[in-house]
């Protein structure tokens, strides 16, 4: 059953908390920290309508046994620790940038957006590719090596990498319900079959101040002054930075 407190030990929480900022970053960056992201298209729960999970399993397993998950189970677990602390929360829907620059379906990935002290802030800590380890005010300048660039009903999310700006996913303010994700449109189904990348296992954990993630065998850095690719084919290193970022060691 959910419980915040043996979600604040899970993540190593140990300080006070109340619905301001203060607390909200320092929940968002632990939790980066402590619960990887991992993403596997084989995981039999994706054959479920994501709506009637058994959301306390989801806790246990995601949370309190440290395993992490998808975008739904992290962020989603997340979402309902800060609901009980009090704060305004929202789920988004977000479409990721895909490889070949087209944007996936409007009800894709999803996120949460907390609205504080007359400020909305992209609540994220459950995405397969390098994101923000502090909660992201949408409506303010640059934030680190992440921003968020509104254009009309859309806003999207940006990643610093070198000397530019790569969009992540893009996203409108509109409050979602979990049934929302229920409905699998014959652009999802499409996307799942002709991208590649949507059949790969993706982890993805903040380990020393940098988001270290995995997709197949293709491994990047993130931190704020650097951004680095490169193909792990050695076993062994492979097996080692799979433990690291799923937190095994």
């Amino acid at each position: 059953m959910f419980d915040a407190e043996t979600y604040l030990r899970a993540i190593g929480h140990t300080g006070a908390v109340a619905p301001d900022l203060p607390t909200l970053r320092a929940l968002h960056r632990r939790h980066a920290e402590a619960i990887p992201y991992r993403s596997d298209p084989q995981d039999p729960l994706m054959n479920k309508a994501i709506s009637t999970w058994d959301w306390d399993e989801v806790f246990r397993r995601s949370i309190v046994d440290g395993r992490g998950g998808n975008c739904f189970e992290v962020n989603e677990t997340f979402g309902r620790l800060l609901w009980s602390i009090g704060f305004e929360v929202d789920r988004l829907s977000a479409s990721s940038l895909l490889p070949d620059g087209r944007y996936g379906p409007e009800i894709e990935h999803q996120a949460l957006l907390v609205k504080l002290d007359g400020e909305s802030y992209l609540v994220d800590v459950g995405f397969g590719q390098p994101t923000s380890v502090d909660p992201l005010p949408v409506e303010s300048a640059a934030q680190g090596s992440f921003r968020v660039v509104t254009s009309g009903e859309w806003h999207s999310y940006e990643r610093r990498s070198k000397d530019k700006w790569i969009p992540v996913y893009r996203f409108k303010l509109v409050h979602r319900s979990l049934d929302d994700w229920d409905f699998q449109s014959e652009e999802f189904v499409n996307l799942a079959n002709d991208i590649p990348v949507a059949r790969l296992r993706v982890i993805s954990r903040v380990v020393d101040g940098s988001t270290l993630t995995l997709s197949g065998k293709r491994f990047w850095k993130h931190n704020a002054d650097e951004e680095t690719f490169r193909m792990i084919l050695d076993r062994a290193e492979f097996e080692d930075l799979t433990r690291l970022i799923l937190n095994e060691n």
